[in-house]
């Protein structure tokens, strides 16, 4: 679909008035790069962030890990007393590339012809700071690259050459824990992924 640079109509799909009038310019930043952090809880909405902004050739620099892969779209439909949410569309950004199925993945050198890819740095989630931290990974990493054009050295606990002490060992990991709303999105993400182990032991016990 095209890029608009100015607001649309929008009662069709939301079955009403619009408190948005059609026509109005759409703001506008004027930036030639922009970054974004992501993991695989990234999806719909952020991927086609990136996806559009690429497709109008403003540089995107992925920091983080693949995104989950929902190019796809619905509008729901209300029919006897029933809501359904089908999928009936597929978003593309402004060249007509919308096949990340698979998500969008953050590489420093993508390959040429695979559009999934995205210029950046592959960097896990960090759960030891918090966020707008600066030694938070992915936004050092971000910082790094803004800097220095390149993707930083990255330990398993922080960015090496962002951090100005020691990384942690892993006794102090340990001791460092965890606040309980990190454990419960660590527990949430994970949970699926292990669920048949836990199935396992459960039945041998």
């Amino acid at each position: 679909m095209p890029f608009y640079d100015e607001t649309l109509d929008l009662r069709r799909l939301i079955g009403g008035d619009s408190i948005i009038q059609a026509g109005q310019d759409l703001p506008t930043l004027n930036l030639d790069r922009v970054y974004v952090l992501t993991t695989g809880a990234s999806c719909s909405a952020g991927e086609s962030f990136i996806n559009s902004l690429i497709g109008i050739d403003i540089e995107v620099i992925q920091i983080g890990t693949t995104t989950c892969g929902k190019p796809y779209g619905f509008v729901s439909e209300d029919n006897c007393g029933s809501t359904y949410f089908t999928v009936q569309f597929k978003g593309e950004n402004h060249v007509g590339f919308g096949d990340y199925a698979d998500g969008l993945t953050p590489v420093k050198l993508p390959e040429a012809g695979k559009l999934a890819q995205v210029q950046g740095c592959p960097v896990t989630e960090d759960y030891q700071h918090d966020l707008g931290d600066e030694q938070e990974r992915l936004l050092a990493s971000a910082l790094y690259y803004q800097a220095n054009n390149d993707c930083p050295e990255v330990t398993e606990q922080r960015v090496k050459k962002m951090s100005s002490h020691a990384p942690l060992s892993e006794q102090e990991t340990i001791l460092h824990g965890k606040t309980p709303l990190q454990d419960a999105i660590i527990h949430d993400v994970y949970f699926n992924q292990y669920r048949h182990i836990n199935a396992g032991k459960n039945n041998d016990e």
